[in-house]
């Protein structure tokens, strides 16, 4: 459960990647990136990258749509929270998946965190 791996896009098929540096996006070997999140709000941004890349401007919103949904596995969700929390990474790890259980109807928890 650690770690899931995407499924890699079939021929013709848009991927996106988001990371530190930005978002990429590449198919058939083709890759344009980084982009920030500005670049990508910008109105016709995903119209111009469908032409840069030769693919139908809905490749791009269906490739953006499938990194924002896919799973992450602890060691990636770690890596996401050190950005703010830099180190332990059990209590980080504890304490977000107990903020995310009580969004839910069942299963919720309480955590108490005691500093020496």
């Amino acid at each position: 459960m650690d770690h899931v791996e995407p499924k890699s896009p079939s021929p013709g098929r848009v991927k996106a990647e988001c990371g530190e540096a930005g978002w990429f996006f590449d198919v058939n070997g083709r890759r344009q990136g980084p982009f920030s999140l500005r670049d990508m709000d910008l109105p016709d941004f995903d119209a111009r990258l469908s032409a840069e890349l030769r693919v139908e401007p809905k490749e791009i919103v269906a490739a953006k749509l499938a990194e924002y949904e896919r799973p992450i596995g602890l060691r990636e969700l770690a890596e996401i929270l050190s950005t703010t929390v830099k180190r332990d990474d059990p209590a980080k790890l504890i304490t977000f998946l107990g903020m995310l259980l009580a969004q839910t109807e069942e299963d919720q928890c309480n955590i108490a965190l005691r500093a020496r």
